[in-house]
């Protein structure tokens, strides 16, 4: 769509503001219609880094931590990011730090709750 409409006159910027992105988007879908045609334009999935946990050991995660915290050595009932992460270690070896715990966390369906994980 932006190539047509620059096709027909618009410019950069008016096809921007219009997308709702950046002038640097509109410049880099021309260059990969230009070197690709069409097929340039189709969406790619980002590779990313892969997990570090495989999807077998993210399911046991949630059984896991119903079991709550007490039951692997800590001493209230309260699972913060640390203990998730420590638990992760200690059962799978696979080292994350807080912030991607709180996003594991929230992807399993468990909510912050004043420095408190909740399910």
């Amino acid at each position: 769509m932006a190539v047509g409409r620059l096709r027909r006159g618009e410019s950069v910027s008016a096809v921007a503001y219009s997308l709702g992105v950046y002038p640097q988007s509109v410049y880099r879908w021309v260059r990969q219609y230009r070197d690709s045609g069409a097929a340039g334009l189709r969406h790619k999935p980002r590779s990313g880094c892969p997990p570090k946990l495989a999807a077998s050991q993210l399911a046991q995660l949630p059984a896991l931590l119903a079991r709550g915290p007490e039951a692997f050595g800590f001493a209230t009932p309260v699972w913060t990011a640390d203990r998730v992460a420590q638990l992760i270690w200690r059962r799978f070896h696979v080292r994350y730090v807080r912030d991607h715990v709180c996003r594991l966390l929230r992807r399993l369906g468990w909510s912050w709750q004043e420095h408190t994980w909740l399910h």
